[in-house]
């Protein structure tokens, strides 16, 4: 897993516990870079970002309770959301908060 240094590129977001972010200039040569921190409220199981990046793909990125994801993109990202997660009825479910997107 690649930790990424926040940058004053970094943005941040929050959305029941579920902590996420995107940077477009992670300064290692690598387009975008993204990263999760999972929710541990007693009523979820996690957390997640789903981004799209600026050639039209969307993708999800999970932790688990009390744990971090993150990856470099192959573009640079357009947009964000960060989810906090549930498993109901035999499969996880996300609860999203609003897109945040970029110029």
């Amino acid at each position: 897993m690649a930790v990424q240094p926040a940058s004053a590129a970094q943005t941040d977001l929050y959305w029941w516990g579920t902590h996420a972010a995107v940077d477009n200039n992670p300064g290692n040569g690598a387009p975008g870079w993204v990263w999760v921190y999972g929710t541990t409220h007693a009523e979820t199981n996690g957390g997640a970002i789903v981004y799209q990046l600026f050639d039209g793909k969307t993708y999800e990125l999970d932790a688990w309770g009390g744990q971090t994801a993150s990856a470099y993109t192959s573009t640079p990202v357009k947009g964000f959301k960060a989810c906090y997660s549930d498993f109901i009825s035999g499969s996880w479910t996300n609860h999203c908060g609003g897109w945040h997107w970029f110029g």
